[in-house]
Order: C-alpha cells, then sequence, then structure tokens
C-alpha cells in the first residue's frame, strides 16, 4: 500500500512539472495600438474641395483595438479601428473620423526567442463622419460601407503575457453615398460614376497582452 501511494505521489509530480513547462494551448490575447494613418484618396464631404485643402486630411491619427481567442497559433476574435484629422480655414472647419468593426481570423506564432508574428484579416463595417462647420453653422456628414482589412505584426515579448507589439495595417471600402445634415436639413449625395474608394493605411506601436 505504501509503495502504491508513493508511486501515485511521483506520477503527480512528473505530471504537474510537464505541464508546467508545456506552452497554454488556450489563451486569450489582446492588442492595443496608436499611430499614424494615411488615407490615399480625397475626402467625402468636406466644406472645401481645393487641392491644397484636401490633401490635409490624407495625415491623421490612428487608433486599434483587437481581442483574440488563440488555440495553439490560429486566433479567432473582433477587431476595432479609428482615424481622425482636421482642419479650419476662415469661414468653415472640418473634423473627420472613421470608426471601423470587423470578426477576425489569423495567426500568432514564435519565430526566434522572445519575437513572434502575428497576421489577421476580416469583413466588417466602415462608418465615415465629418463633424464641419460652415458659415457658423454645425454641419455633419455622415456614411457607411462595407470593408476588409489586412494587419501584421511583429511582437517583442517582454514576458509571457506583455510584449511591445509594431503593427501595419491596410483597410479598404467604397462608399456608394453619403448623409449631409446642415440648416435642419438632410440631404443624400449619392457618388457619380464608380463608388467612393476609402482605403487608410497605417503603421502604430502599442501592446500585446496575453491572458
Amino acid at each position: 500500500m505504501k509503495h502504491t501511494v508513493f508511486i501515485m505521489f511521483l506520477l503527480s509530480t512528473f505530471c504537474f512539472v510537464a505541464n508546467a513547462d508545456e506552452p497554454r494551448r488556450h489563451s486569450l490575447v489582446g492588442f492595443v495600438h496608436g499611430g499614424y494613418g494615411y488615407l490615399p484618396s480625397d475626402i467625402p464631404g468636406l466644406t472645401d474641395i481645393s487641392g491644397s485643402y484636401k490633401n490635409i486630411f490624407n495625415d491623421g491619427g490612428t487608433w486599434d483595438a483587437q481581442l483574440f481567442y488563440k488555440y495553439r497559433i490560429l486566433m479567432l476574435g473582433l477587431h476595432y479601428s479609428g482615424f481622425t484629422a482636421g482642419s479650419e480655414l476662415t469661414n468653415s472647419s472640418d473634423r473627420i473620423f472613421t470608426h471601423y468593426i470587423a470578426p477576425q481570423a489569423g495567426m500568432l506564432f514564435p519565430v526566434y526567442r522572445q519575437f513572434s508574428l502575428s497576421f489577421n484579416g476580416g469583413l466588417g463595417c466602415l462608418w465615415y463622419l465629418n463633424n464641419s462647420v460652415l458659415y457658423e453653422k454645425d454641419r455633419k456628414v455622415t456614411g457607411s460601407a462595407f470593408a476588409l482589412n489586412l494587419a501584421a505584426r511583429g511582437i517583442y515579448n517582454v514576458t509571457e503575457r506583455i510584449g511591445i507589439s509594431l503593427q501595419f495595417m491596410a483597410l479598404g471600402g467604397s462608399l456608394q453615398k453619403t448623409k449631409v445634415h446642415y440648416h435642419d436639413e438632410d440631404i443624400t449625395v449619392k457618388m457619380k460614376g464608380p463608388t467612393f474608394n476609402f482605403n487608410r493605411l497605417a503603421v502604430s506601436l502599442g501592446l500585446k497582452f496575453s491572458f
């Protein structure tokens, strides 16, 4: 009996040590980033359409957050990202925002020591908003579209649960119409010819969390 108990104790200890050294197969992984965004196309609904003014809105700030369920190297989750840029003239001003949310599928895997790579993509909804002022009257332009995103990250894992992430992201969608609210009136503006291609590129720095 004593020998049996002793053998069971040794087996339990061995299993505990083996499992402690084995990487976790299941985990929750989150990312948050902030950085620079670039819109390589015209912006709809600005109060001024001169080339020099429109070009100001090609550059802006971007931010995003993702949460994934990870099994081995595969990930399923949700992605949110935003963008903003603004400027003003003598009689007008514009402050644009985009918000995008989409389910995601991707991979996260180690490449060398504390370094990892991560890729993900998805199809979701893009919302466009321009909070503007024209001749001291509030003006709002809104629109929405389906969009596709792709993201790639290089990660330096400071600890098992926290890492530093450098991310590159591309997003593309097409606005078919916008709605303008001005002087208590709503006007729908449909794009002439091809739909309006609303693309965004971003590079950002952030953190990775593993739970």
